[in-house]
């Protein structure tokens, strides 16, 4: 029977020699979302499908330093929403295939 050596988190320990500065702690998002401002992005707290956590949704994404450590400390654990179009002054096309 072959056993490998598994980390406190369950994954084997030949990924963390594969590589070494791989990370499983969990990002800070109040912070990303504060750095994102910070260059000039208007973002809001989501949920794990995307939507919204916030009233009038992408709407209300703010930029605001204030606003945005308020919405993180409601929502500690909430995604990163980012508005496209002329909010943030950038476009996505999402093109998805026929399956």
């Amino acid at each position: 029977m072959i056993t490998e050596n598994k980390n406190a988190a369950g994954l084997p320990t030949a990924l963390f020699n594969t590589y070494p500065n791989y990370n499983l702690t969990k990002p800070d998002m109040q912070a990303e979302a504060l750095s994102l401002a910070k260059k000039g992005v208007s973002v809001f707290p989501a949920g794990c499908c995307k939507s919204p956590l916030i009233p009038n949704g992408h709407n209300a994404a703010s930029g605001n330093f204030n606003v945005l450590k308020d919405r993180w400390e409601r929502f500690p654990n909430a995604n990163i929403g980012i508005p496209t179009g002329h909010k943030n002054g950038f476009w996505v096309l999402d093109i998805d295939g026929l399956d």
